[in-house]
């Protein structure tokens, strides 16, 4: 195995095994970067924080003992985990801002109180919100009477890397195509934008929102188990 300290040695690492668009250029920014090991087949790079968290591509990755939580692709073998539980299992995807570029353009929603009760409401475990510095905008459509009925944000990660995060559709308004509406519109903005891929992440058990992401174009960049020790 080889291991280095140059966040961008680690991202080259990354993309030869992975490819350009991958998981550990938006997951692991130079900021707080630690180290990466690599082996013939995997990379598995690491942050510092309030703890070490790390994030392994490839295949049959190993596990670094210093490592405090950490993301494993999902075909890993789960003998080198056993002893672990898993605390957790997300997908990752990313689009061509150009596949909706065509879509409609939806409402830039700036009453952060109006999208947190939405949020508080329909979408409690969202990631993100109102006040957020990463935030570049909220995108959001509304029903008949006014009332916010989806919403998302579009937001720059400390990795530089720009991502969707808290979609979030009202409880009665589900199932009708407003989170696809959504969805689709904050990625035509940022399109407008200059920005030319998109990326998302969503828990690996929520099938109908990885079924949406996927008619609209998404492509799955990998699927993940969570671990913490």
């Amino acid at each position: 195995m080889r291991r280095t300290t140059s966040h961008a040695e680690a991202l080259l690492w990354a993309q030869e095994i992975a490819g350009p668009i991958n998981v550990a250029k938006y997951w692991i920014p130079e900021i707080g970067f630690r180290d990466a090991v690599r082996g013939d087949h995997w990379v598995g790079l690491s942050r510092e924080g309030k703890e070490i968290y790390a994030l392994a591509i490839g295949d049959n990755p190993e596990i670094d003992p210093a490592w405090q939580t950490f993301s494993l692709p999902k075909s890993t073998p789960r003998e080198k985990s056993a002893q672990l539980q898993i605390t957790g299992q997300w997908a990752a995807y990313y689009i061509e801002s150009i596949k909706c570029a065509q879509a409609d353009v939806i409402e830039i929603i700036t009453d952060g109180d109006e999208i947190e009760t939405l949020l508080t409401t329909s979408a409690p475990d969202s990631s993100v919100h109102p006040g957020n510095p990463e935030v570049i905008f909220w995108g959001g459509i509304r029903s008949a009477d006014g009332t916010l009925i989806a919403v998302g944000a579009l937001t720059r990660w400390q990795s530089g890397g720009i991502i969707i995060s808290s979609i979030a559709t009202h409880k009665d308004y589900r199932r009708q195509g407003f989170g696809r509406a959504v969805t689709a519109g904050i990625v035509r903005m940022a399109h407008d934008q200059g920005i030319e891929h998109v990326v998302l992440a969503v828990f690996a058990k929520n099938s109908s929102a990885r079924a949406l992401y996927e008619s609209l174009g998404f492509a799955l960049m990998g699927e993940f188990n969570h671990f913490s020790r």
